[in-house]
């Protein structure tokens, strides 16, 4: 009876024993201890490849820290970052305080080998601004990177574009981008009055001169007694020829005027054209010139 109790007893115990040493049951156990063995027999990439098919098979915290490991040794920081991050936060929900403390050290370690893109987009805001990073939009404008070179490119809906190359660099990268609003250009009140009262000087200038050159012709015209010939202007008497003459010196001095009046007319169109376009700031100081041959205007603005 005795014999029979302790053979029985020694079966349960074998039993017990074999089932806690027994082989995983399903593929994702099987493939994490694999990836186990691989890993401690210093076969990282066989051992990886095993990890990341357990985690296709089965989402196993203890698999995803294995494999946020291999990511970190492969380079690829921001996926182990991910995977260390979100393993915290499921051991934390589940209670487990030592995994999920190893688990955000883990991440935090990472965080501070990562670049963290800040773009900030400055007011006013064009609708629908459009950004992207190496062509791809970040979902966010504060976003985790692998520290790599990057193009950073913002796009307004009307196609002005800002782009700016950053280097790669660990740590927080800000990136200004300036406002991508296309502004009218708004004429002040004060610029449009003086260009248009320029404009306006130099039109009754270019009428003046007109007039002028009207009167010169006319006096000449008006010359009689007298005949233009090959040899010159003949005069039927000396009192004709004096006529004559103060007649052409008065078309003259017509004629001069109208010279001086139409290069003031130009000088006025052109101060207008400066005017409008260079956009004072402040008041602009118009100061008429003239000399015995010229008339015009100088221009005086602050900037």
């Amino acid at each position: 009876m005795r014999l029979a109790v302790a053979l029985a007893v020694l079966l349960s115990t074998t039993a017990a024993f074999a089932q806690g040493f027994a082989a995983p049951t399903t593929r994702a156990a099987k493939l994490f201890s694999e990836g186990r063995e691989l890993k401690a027999a210093g076969k990282l990439d066989e051992a990886c490849k095993r990890f990341e098919s357990s985690w296709s098979a089965e989402r196993a915290t203890g698999t995803q820290l294995n494999l946020a490991d291999c990511r970190e040794r492969e380079g690829k920081l921001l996926e182990a970052w991910r995977l260390f991050d979100e393993a915290a936060k499921i051991s934390e929900s589940e209670g487990n305080a030592r995994r999920a403390t190893f688990a955000r050290d883990r991440a935090a370690a990472l965080d501070a080998k990562l670049m963290s893109i800040d773009v900030r987009l400055a007011a006013p805001i064009a609708k629908n601004t459009q950004v992207t990073i190496d062509g791809e939009p970040p979902g966010t404008l504060t976003t985790r990177t692998d520290p790599k070179a990057v193009w950073i490119r913002a796009t307004a809906p009307d196609g002005k574009t800002f782009a700016v190359h950053v280097e790669a660099q660990a740590g927080r990268v800000i990136v200004d981008v300036p406002s991508l609003v296309r502004t009218k250009t708004v004429r002040r009140s004060s610029r449009l009055w003086i260009a248009g009262g320029l404009v306006v000087m130099g039109a009754v200038g270019a009428v003046t001169a007109q007039r002028f050159s009207i009167v010169a012709d006319d006096v000449r015209d008006g010359i009689t007694g007298c005949r233009i010939e090959s040899t010159g202007r003949t005069c039927d008497t000396v009192a004709s020829a004096e006529v004559a003459q103060e007649k052409l010196a008065l078309a003259d001095r017509n004629d001069l005027a109208a010279k001086v009046f139409l290069g003031g007319s130009a000088v006025l169109i052109v101060g207008a054209a400066i005017v409008w376009y260079t956009a004072p700031k402040e008041r602009v100081l118009i100061t008429p010139t003239a000399t015995t041959s010229s008339v015009g205007v100088s221009l005086a603005a602050q900037f």
